[in-house]
């Protein structure tokens, strides 16, 4: 009996012993796959396929009628089967977030649907599975979301279909996984992508946080959080640059600590500020809580003008870190500025950030202040103008203008447009920049219009300038529209109705090379620009004329210019500014004189004829009785001549004199 029980606490004591070794050889293990999740049931049914060809219902050769293709940026996979013996749901992730409109147009996610003989039957668009359920509140389609924002969407099936294909955008689709009736979450996503080696780490899922570069030795003045992200592509669209955003690191902080960020948006709707926690961090990288500039704990500590404010965040109990979050290329080229426990004023960020302030003679300006529109092509937009004080989102001349006067610019100018109708009739054209802004309620105090190049080497003809009270229907006309003359006469036209008030300019570029328009010259372009600016009363800029500009600016230097020979560097607008200022500057001097002319004319006195007497009117003696000498008094109609010929009925009733209206005692006439 003792021997048994010896045998048995030495068993016991050996696994005692042993249960360390393999529970550490178990988390090797799992440690070596890279998750203790069970994906060993997936099987992913995105298959990437590349096609040549837009998606149409043609044969293509190795695809199914109506098989979507590579096309805008999207990319799709191999058909695969689907069928109806569990929940009926195709799983998709990560794809776009659905519920956010802004998504709809710009990443056109579909899904295809084919029958059980292949033919293609049909397709839901990425719209459809952003609609909530009937409280509003819960979304049914979208099953997971990720860190960054996009999520896992279920896509429900039917009997009808046999087969899916999908069609995403190129983000992520080398690391989509879909599945057939096998729902996923974000964990169970990592695990897979962990098990193929897709590289989501700071994209999909978010790198652990590090502490905030810490401050230099020996620094002395304020420490930014937010370090610029450095150049953006200047050939990105205003437009879109800035509805994209731009994330701070994680910054560490604790309670009390007071966060200061600016410059951000004054109205800006979305999530500015996000707190976390290291148990979240640890588990999924979620934040606590998201806030907006108008929530409770944000305070304003600054306008700065122009939309532009700095906030300040009191940092409550249990916050580990925080991010700041912005619109990309919005203020001085995405700035932003953060800081903890510093706080510092606009002049002070405007001081770390170097930019430069306006001047005395900008703030006398009459421009000062004045809100502008820029519409044009890559010369207005500044496609080659890349230094940081000049660069997104306001370039070019715009910018330049905004320095020295003073004035708000909104810069849609756009590279390749032109000002009439190409041939094909699908390339965008500058009044179709100019709807987009057209049908909102924004006011404008400056338009400035720009263009004409690339009409002629896109042999948009010239056409002619018809008159300014040209019926709207006929300036609406395709063979209208499809001139130069005609696309620039339309914007002036409803520029002058939308902005009654406004002062339009055209500039009138200066003079290319030969080369640069394919032997064209602008000259005629121009000389109809000048007969509309005329007769809509705009203000025409004329470089091209200006005998001033050529004594500093060689046009024919191909140095100053891109390739193209004529859309200009820094340098060429550098060279070119300050010929711009002076006729800008000119136009308000020219003004000037009118309003003073017209301000004399007022004062002079009015040199007028002998009034003649009507027959109608009383002949009023002097206030002394001497009824031999009369005054004429011009006849007063209206309701000041009746309530008189009512108090004269009285006073003719009790006897007294009657009274003109002129206040003269009347004296009838024998």
């Amino acid at each position: 009996m003792r021997k048994n029980l010896t045998r048995v606490l030495s068993a016991l004591l050996i696994a005692m012993m042993l249960i360390p070794a393999f529970a550490s050889l178990a988390v090797s293990a799992e440690e070596g796959t890279g998750s203790t999740i069970d994906i060993s049931d997936i099987e992913n049914l995105y298959k990437l396929k590349k096609l040549d060809a837009a998606p149409s219902m043609e044969k293509v050769a190795g695809a199914k009628d109506g098989e979507p293709t590579e096309e805008n940026g999207m990319l799709a996979s191999e058909s695969f089967a689907v069928t109806r013996t569990g929940d009926n749901y195709i799983y998709v992730g990560p794809c776009p977030d659905p519920r956010i409109e802004a998504n709809w147009k710009a990443l056109d996610f579909i899904v295809y649907w084919y029958n059980k003989d292949g033919k293609y039957t049909a397709q839901k668009k990425f719209m459809e599975l952003g609609n909530p359920d009937s409280s509003g509140t819960s979304y049914p389609n979208i099953v997971d979301e990720f860190p960054d924002g996009s999520v896992i969407l279920k896509i429900k099936s039917s009997s009808t279909y046999k087969f899916a294909a999908l069609k995403l955008p190129t983000t992520y689709s080398n690391c989509i996984l879909a599945t057939s009736e096998r729902p996923f979450t974000v964990e169970e996503y990592y695990a897979y992508a962990d098990k193929e080696g897709w590289p989501i780490d700071g994209t999909l899922r978010p790198i652990p946080p590090a502490t905030a570069d810490p401050a230099p030795e020996g620094y002395e003045g304020l420490w930014n959080l937010f370090p610029r992200s450095g150049e953006y592509d200047a050939t990105l669209t205003q437009q879109n640059a800035v509805n994209e955003y731009q994330l701070s690191k994680y910054i560490p902080v604790s309670e009390g600590d007071v966060i200061t960020m600016g410059a951000i948006k004054s109205k800006e709707t979305r999530s500015i500020l996000y707190t976390y926690s290291d148990e979240l961090l640890i588990s999924d990288y979620r934040e606590i809580r998201q806030y907006q500039r108008t929530d409770f704990g944000i305070n304003l500590v600054e306008n700065l003008g122009e939309d532009f404010a700095i906030y300040s965040f009191e940092i409550p109990q249990g916050v580990s870190y925080v991010r700041v979050r912005t619109r990309l290329g919005v203020y001085n080229n995405g700035d932003t500025f953060v800081t903890k426990n510093q706080p510092f004023t606009g002049a002070e960020m405007r001081a770390a950030l170097a930019i430069p302030e306006l001047s005395e003679e900008a703030k006398a300006h009459p421009f000062y202040g004045k809100k502008a529109l820029f519409v044009g092509d890559s010369i207005s937009y500044g496609s080659y103008d890349t230094p940081l004080a000049y660069s997104i989102p306001s370039t070019s001349f715009a910018r330049r203008l905004a320095l020295a006067t003073g004035l708000i610019p909104t810069n849609i100018s756009y590279p390749g447009v032109t000002v009439g109708k190409t041939k094909s009739g699908n390339a965008v054209t500058e009044y179709d920049l100019l709807k987009t802004v057209l049908i909102t309620k924004k006011s404008y105090d400056i338009i400035v219009f720009q263009g004409g190049i690339n009409d002629a080497l896109k042999n948009v003809p010239v056409g002619e300038a018809l008159a300014a009270d040209t019926d709207r229907k006929v300036l609406l006309e395709n063979d209208r529209l499809a001139t130069f003359a005609g696309g620039l006469q339309l914007m002036f036209h409803d520029a002058k109705i939308k902005w009654q008030n406004a002062e339009l300019y055209y500039i009138a570029n200066y003079k290319v090379t030969d080369a640069a328009t394919n032997g064209k010259g602008m000259a005629e372009y121009y000389a109809q620009a000048k007969a509309l600016c005329e007769a809509y009363g705009v203000h025409y800029i004329d470089l091209y004329n200006d005998t001033e500009l050529y004594k500093t600016f060689d046009y024919t230097n191909a140095e100053l210019f891109a390739e193209d020979l004529f859309t200009p560097t820094s340098a060429a607008y550098d060279l070119l500014f300050p010929t711009v200022l002076r006729l800008f500057n000119e136009t308000l001097k020219s003004s000037e004189v009118v309003v003073e002319q017209t301000a004399s004319a007022e004062a002079a006195p009015i040199q007028t004829a002998p009034v003649k007497m009507s027959a109608k009117q009383p002949v009023v003696a002097e206030a002394n009785g001497n009824t031999d000498e009369a005054n004429n008094c011009q006849e007063v109609s209206g309701w000041k001549t009746f309530w008189n010929s009512i108090a004269n009925f009285f006073r003719r009733l009790f006897g007294q004199c009657e009274i003109c209206v002129c206040g003269e005692a009347i004296t009838k006439v024998k």
